[in-house]
């Protein structure tokens, strides 16, 4: 069972106040596409190969308009539930470097796909939110003009993000911001606009926000130091909190993710620990992996166990698989790493605390 992970998780997991809801802008987007697994894999966790397509890049100028259902992969799954989450997909196309037109239907397959695979870690209690964007590619991320290609790709997450607010945001409703590599990065963003400053809308959203997952994202000392008004989880069930780890083995000293020499804030998503002390894979209630279509494919309790290094990067240390097993495949992220598998590892752990905080933070009200 655990080799299957490998052989398919390695394919398709990656390198993120109003009175009430509104409608979907004109009509819900398609929630069960018609797809296949290849044709909805990203591609950010596999070496690119001669029979790679390179992703149809844009620099179009003109904002994307969220009022359009089209540019939704989900607005809004079931108002019923008593959260919602705004949730932001990972890169899905490899290269040339620049920033992916949505307008391709196989590039936005793949971003739902990717939708699909991580939506059961919080379907049961929210209503889901995701924007299509015009993601970076992965080779941006080695490219001198990273920056910009970077902020071209906010902008458009921005810009959902603000409509979402404007028009299906539940002021006092709990509220999940859920992204994982690049989504991670593109969330660390909306965490510094919209959350970050000393205002009674940010203040809203802070008492709102039941958790941030900043999957198989950095998130730097110095970061929490500038924003003040931001918090890293310290525990299983605290709320208003950051999220984030990145996974490897105990031979890695330096990544893209975690760079030796700067210090980062991390949590053990096993133990919800934030110092080194080790979580044995009895601790760990499963991993699972998911199609396109967010149906299960496997999942096996007790998979794998980990504990954060003591140095600076913080990092989760996962000591107990054979790594050939799981071998990184993900251009520019060093051997050891296991940034493909953040999600698929520690699944279960992560849907149970979405749960948790969801229900901490309904409690204290």
């Amino acid at each position: 069972m655990k080799k299957m992970i490998l052989y398919t998780a390695a394919a398709i997991l990656l390198a993120g106040c109003a009175a009430g809801p509104a409608p979907a802008p004109s009509a819900a987007p398609v929630t069960e596409p018609a797809v296949t697994e290849a044709s909805v894999s990203p591609q950010e966790t596999v070496a690119p190969s001669a029979e790679t397509k390179a992703a149809e890049i844009t620099d179009a100028s003109e904002p994307i308009d969220f009022s359009q259902p089209e540019n939704w992969l989900y607005y809004g799954t079931d108002d019923t539930k008593p959260a919602q989450a705004f949730v932001i997909t990972a890169t899905v196309e490899y290269t040339p470097a620049g920033n992916v037109s949505i307008k391709n239907a196989d590039t936005f397959r793949r971003e739902q796909g990717f939708i699909n695979r991580i939506k059961g870690m919080m379907e049961d209690r929210c209503s889901i939110y995701a924007p299509a964007y015009r993601q970076m590619t992965l080779d941006c991320y080695v490219n001198e003009k990273k920056s910009d290609y970077e902020a071209y790709a906010y902008k458009d997450i921005s810009d959902a993000f603000r409509y979402w607010l404007d028009h299906a945001h539940q002021s006092g409703t709990p509220l999940i911001l859920f992204g994982f590599s690049q989504g991670g990065d593109m969330a660390k963003k909306i965490l510094e606009e919209y959350f970050s400053p000393d205002t009674d809308e940010a203040a809203a959203l802070r008492r709102d926000l039941a958790g941030a997952y900043l999957l198989g994202t950095g998130m730097e000392k110095s970061w929490y130091d500038l924003h003040g008004n931001l918090h890293a989880a310290e525990g299983k069930d605290d709320t208003g909190v950051i999220i984030s780890f990145d996974a490897e083995t105990p031979e890695v000293h330096d990544s893209l993710i975690l760079r030796e020499g700067t210090e980062y804030v991390s949590i053990n998503p096993l133990n919800w620990k934030t110092d080194s002390t080790r979580a044995s894979k009895e601790e760990n209630p499963g991993a699972v992996l998911t199609n396109a279509k967010g149906e299960i494919k496997m999942e096996e309790e007790h998979f794998c166990g980990g504990y954060l290094d003591d140095t600076p990067r913080h990092a989760l240390k996962v000591d107990d698989l054979e790594y050939e097993k799981y071998a990184n495949t993900i251009a520019y992220l060093p051997v050891g790493s296991y940034h493909a598998y953040d999600v698929t590892f520690f699944y279960k752990s992560i849907r149970q605390n979405v749960t948790d905080r969801i229900d901490a933070l309904m409690k204290a009200r």
